[in-house]
């Protein structure tokens, strides 16, 4: 193998070569013998006659008459001028500086000293160095600068534009991703909760809404959900829900006007269901609405009529309250229901004598025993006595020295008989009539009385 010159570039290759490395340009193998004449700039061929010697003492001198541009030696422009810019070459090609004035030709045998010098830079052409075919030297002395890539860096290059091609991807995909999510998705979340308010799924649009938080009027149609529930609730007579609802809502819209309607609707159907106490508590909470002092009594009313049992605290507070006030028949109501009576009578003739006797000696102690029943709860008395003889005569009333209480035993007795004279005392029936402390009569028993 030998070197040979590109005939389009000039760049030295090699003989077996197809193609230029430098250009590209296909090699035809009969530039081959392009070389064949080429010699080294620092040898002479042998042989060559027009070489002559003069000697000078001992110094020999060669010279040539008349030196001839080799074939492979390029022509340069003349007049000797530098490039405008040092350290680059013009569009056109590489005109290297020299050191000296620029001859018009390159000599074969140009002094080593004279050489184009070749300066760092910018270079025309798709490769930094590259000598443009016009100024490529020829020869072994001059080969043509064939810079390597940097594949490396390239590499590198390719790796930054596929990396910034997938984060540019990525972000144009959030960005997409954010403006559905922010703008489509919470817009078909609101339309959904509104059909639902439409279809009265309250629950399910007051749930929509409050998810939304502030967008678009969401805070306002949560509440009017929460509103159009307890319109609804109301209309169907669950007025405890709805009344809860309204209360919640506070001052959205008529809330509390319809809060107070719908609470007292449930303490009507509190009395209805037979919960006065509860009934009370919510006509109590309403104050002065509407006719809500008046129902209170009515509550405490019915619960009495329903309730007429004289040991049932609550039945007896209640009627003390109303009968104050004149409510109705409390008054009468009361009287029956806390009345003293005095039952389970039997006679004997001992004070503390528990047997039954169904006569009793004209001339023997009497005693009557009877137990208290009713009366108000804990409540007592001072119990007054009355009495009828066999022949006609009349005891009037008198005071008993003890309280009587309810479900107490008592007695009132005549020690020593009831005649001052029981030989002339009649026989017959004897009656004892008890009354309460407001003269009402509580009792009244009879013995058969005999000689």
């Amino acid at each position: 193998m030998k070197p040979i010159n590109c005939p389009e570039c000039g760049y030295l290759i090699q003989d077996n070569s197809t193609f230029c490395k430098m250009c590209g340009c296909k090699i035809d193998k009969k530039s081959e013998t392009a070389d064949e004449n080429y010699s080294s700039p620092d040898t002479q061929p042998s042989g060559t006659g027009n070489q002559t010697e003069h000697s000078h003492g001992n110094e020999t001198v060669n010279v040539n008459p008349a030196p001839s541009p080799s074939p492979n030696v390029q022509s340069f422009p003349s007049g000797g001028a530098t490039p405008p810019y040092p350290g680059q070459f013009p569009v056109n090609g590489a005109a290297p500086r020299y050191n000296g004035n620029m001859p018009a030709s390159m000599p074969a045998s140009m002094p080593a000293s004279s050489m184009p010098v070749q300066y760092p830079g910018t270079f025309p052409g798709q490769y930094p160095g590259k000598y443009p075919a016009p100024y490529a030297p020829a020869g072994s002395r001059y080969p043509t600068y064939n810079p390597q890539r940097n594949k490396a860096n390239s590499s590198g290059k390719k790796l930054w534009i596929i990396l910034s091609s997938v984060i540019g991807g990525i972000l144009l995909l959030a960005g997409i991703t954010f403006s559905v999510v922010y703008f489509t998705v919470p817009d078909r979340k609101y339309n959904s909760a509104c059909a639902a308010l439409e279809a009265q799924r309250f629950d399910e649009a007051y749930d929509g809404f409050i998810a939304l938080g502030s967008y678009k009027d969401s805070k306002d149609k949560a509440s009017e959900s929460m509103y159009k529930k307890g319109v609804y609730l109301n209309e169907n007579k669950k007025y405890k829900e709805a009344a809860d609802i309204f209360n919640k809502l506070g001052n959205y819209e008529d809330s509390f006007a319809q809060y107070q309607s719908s609470y007292y609707n449930y303490g009507l159907q509190l009395i209805g269901d037979g919960a006065y106490s509860e009934a009370i508590e919510v006509f109590t909470s309403l104050g002065s609405y509407s006719d809500s002092e008046l129902m209170i009594d009515e509550a405490k009313y019915c619960y009495i009529v329903n309730h007429l049992d004289n040991s049932d605290a609550t039945t007896y507070n209640y009627l003390i309250e109303l009968k104050a006030v004149n409510y109705k028949d409390c008054k009468q109501l009361y009287n029956t229901l806390y009345a003293w009576k005095a039952t389970k009578f039997y006679f004997n003739t001992g004070s503390d004598s528990t047997d039954k006797k169904t006569s009793i000696s004209r001339s023997s102690p009497l005693y009557c025993h009877f137990t208290i029943e009713g009366g108000p709860p804990e409540g007592s008395f001072y119990a007054y006595a009355s009495a009828l003889w066999p022949d006609g005569s009349k005891m009037n009333k008198q005071k008993s020295a003890v309280v009587m209480y309810r479900n107490g035993t008592f007695w009132w007795g005549w020690k020593d008989g009831i005649y001052l004279d029981p030989k002339n005392g009649k026989t017959g029936t004897f009656i004892l009539i008890l009354y309460d402390d407001n003269n009402n009569e509580i009792g009244r028993s009879s013995v058969r009385i005999t000689k």
